[in-house]
């Protein structure tokens, strides 16, 4: 990140980078779990993903900070169905005695102890 903002030439956007990311996520995440809920998990994860392919690309290819940092958010609500989504997915496939440990693989703690 530090090299990114020097590069771009907005050290006052760093904390911005932070910040939007769990405001966009705490407003989407149960959005999302309900869309899931209401129209599947395959296509709620699938526009998810290209969301958040979208925003990468269109954030990659920002030419200031202030574009980069609102295609950032871009990419974090595409990122945001991502936890709710394959959570309900592991419920969905394991049984109750394999559930809660397949949650710790796949949840955010649990991923880098994989």
């Amino acid at each position: 990140m530090p090299t990114v903002v020097g590069d771009l030439g907005g050290i006052h956007y760093y904390s911005w980078v932070f910040t939007a990311y769990l405001l966009t996520s705490t407003v989407t995440v149960p959005i999302y779990g309900k869309l899931a809920d209401l129209y599947g998990r395959k296509p709620v994860l699938l526009a998810g993903i290209a969301l958040f392919l979208v925003g990468s690309m269109a954030s990659g290819l920002a030419r200031g900070s202030a574009r980069s940092s609102h295609f950032a958010r871009c990419k974090d609500s595409g990122r945001a169905p991502w936890q709710p989504t394959t959570l309900t997915i592991v419920g969905d496939i394991y049984n109750l005695e394999e559930r809660a440990r397949m949650q710790g693989v796949f949840g955010p703690s649990g991923a880098w102890q994989a």
